[in-house]
């Protein structure tokens, strides 16, 4: 009777340590994952992280995806929750990716000429809308309001 129980006790040993090898291995396949979205985050991201510009280069998780070969689902929980330390301070990793706006145009870069136009609050999005266009930015009034209403903080960011 009792070597049935230590059989048993052996198994469910074996069991359990089957289990956390399976963990440590998903923990550590998760972490190289995560390793290479930074090393790619922090290229692309490159001069915005060392204050050489003001606003962040195109990165979408799609793009993640793209260069990762991991789907955009994986990403998006491999990036949430998480913070990394940068020149500019400890920042969320997904404030790091900013949307194609217009052809190469990132929404930050977009968001950032608007803000730098002189008085913006008070310009006519239509007018700010044609402004850009001469810069080769075409873009609708109604996106020039969304990203002036997000600039101004009366509605959520990105």
């Amino acid at each position: 009777d009792l070597t049935t129980a230590e059989h048993s006790f052996a198994r469910k040993i074996e069991s359990y340590k089957n289990d956390y090898e399976e963990l440590v291995s998903i923990l550590n396949a998760r972490k190289v994952y995560l390793s290479d979205i930074l090393v790619i985050i922090s290229n692309v991201q490159n001069d915005y992280l060392m204050g050489n510009t003001s606003f962040l280069n195109t990165l979408d998780q799609n793009m993640l995806s793209d260069y990762t070969s991991l789907s955009p689902a994986t990403i998006s929980r491999l990036l949430h929750n998480k913070f990394i330390s940068t020149p500019r301070g400890i920042l969320p990793i997904k404030f790091l990716l900013s949307k194609k706006c217009y052809k190469n145009f990132s929404v930050s870069y977009v968001k950032y000429l608007i803000q730098n136009l002189a008085d913006f609050e008070n310009i006519p999005d239509n007018k700010i809308s044609g402004i850009l266009n001469d810069q080769g930015i075409s873009i609708s009034r109604r996106t020039v309001n969304k990203y002036k209403n997000q600039l101004l903080g009366k509605i959520g960011l990105i």
